[in-house]
């Protein structure tokens, strides 16, 4: 079996045939485990649901020949194309693309939906916080200023309308494309119940990561997934996930000793942009919480 490019995935991943077949074999070790067992059954409630992930073929128990370590391996379909991240190093995605991921995200936000409980932004925000913002704070000389407008921003931003089900892991190179057409996507292992707005704004950004241009034409289609939250491109419910995001994505790559520095410093210098963007709203609205109680 033939590795794929280890950096652009979490988890041990080859290249491999089923049945004469091209399939792709995840190998999960540890407490991972659960992940996998997870993601086969995400694979099969979201193709029951018509969208488009590849199909499952086998899950079960196997041995690393390598250390002899028990691992669980997950095998599905390759699907046909390539990672939209790669067809964009060589043209810009158009509007046709947008379009499909909008379409897909509704019918993935309509199979499971769930009514938020009141609090919840401040909630998950203090977890985001808790998880990453020491080691962004201590290793890469994030201020803490900037977390102390995201904690403003998630006391005074609205709570979701209603939670649906998300990834968590909508990005570029989880996307397959041929010909124009999105043939798939995979990687569903931390699938659950969160805030959809979470989702298109976790995508947008990753497009912009890649391509500046790019991203405001995704921007334009994209928010009008999440309906009436969406209704402007830099909102700030929007711009709030868009650090959360950035950040979360640095400090991952950060305490899983990414070599690629740059890469982390332009999630980071993205993350500070959203950040800026978004103290405009929280002193707006501090203004006018303290008109009220004058």
């Amino acid at each position: 079996m033939a590795p794929v490019a280890s950096q652009r995935h979490q988890h041990r991943v080859f290249r491999t045939s089923w049945d004469g077949c091209p399939a792709v074999c995840k190998a999960f070790v540890g407490p991972d485990r659960e992940l996998g067992v997870h993601e086969g059954r995400m694979l099969d409630r979201l193709r029951n649901a018509h969208l488009p992930v590849p199909r499952l073929l086998w899950l079960g128990d196997g041995v690393c020949e390598a250390c002899g370590s028990s691992v669980l391996v997950l095998i599905t379909e390759q699907l046909p194309g390539e990672a939209a991240d790669l067809v964009l190093e060589r043209d810009r995605l158009g509007n046709r693309i947008w379009e499909q991921c909008s379409e897909i995200l509704k019918r993935q936000f309509a199979i499971e939906s769930s009514q938020a409980t009141k609090g919840y932004l401040r909630e998950r925000y203090t977890r985001f916080r808790a998880a990453h913002a020491p080691l962004l704070m201590n290793d890469r000389n994030v201020p803490r200023w900037a977390f102390e407008v995201m904690a403003s921003a998630a006391s005074q931003l609205p709570d979701p309308q209603y939670l649906a089900l998300i990834t968590f892991d909508w990005r570029l190179r989880h996307l397959f494309v041929q010909d124009g057409v999105i043939t798939g996507m995979i990687d569903v292992e931390y699938a659950k119940l969160g805030d959809p707005l979470l989702e298109v704004a976790n995508f947008i950004h990753d497009v912009r990561i890649h391509d500046l241009r790019s991203s405001a034409d995704a921007a334009d289609v994209l928010v009008q997934t999440i309906g009436s939250r969406g209704t402007d491109a830099d909102g700030p419910s929007l711009l709030f996930y868009q650090a959360r995001q950035a950040f979360a994505h640095a400090a991952i790559r950060q305490r899983a000793n990414d070599l690629e520095a740059d890469a982390i410093q332009a999630e980071i210098d993205l993350g500070m942009r959203y950040v800026s963007d978004l103290s405009e709203y929280v002193v707006r609205e501090t203004g006018k919480s303290n008109r009220a109680v004058l």
